[in-house]
């Protein structure tokens, strides 16, 4: 079973749900937001010209 599928089996789970939640409920909270920003600028910054 490929790693993928895996994980839709998990997230139709009660506990999947559960932590889909959290996750979602964090990321929106201006902490999480915050820390979003802060990983999207160090990816950026990563990228290198061609």
């Amino acid at each position: 079973m490929s790693l993928l599928n895996t994980l839709m089996k998990f997230s139709k789970t009660r506990q999947g749900r559960k932590l889909t939640n959290q996750a979602m409920t964090y990321a929106r909270s201006p902490k999480g937001r915050k820390q979003i920003a802060q990983v999207q600028r160090q990816l950026n910054a990563r990228k290198k010209p061609r």
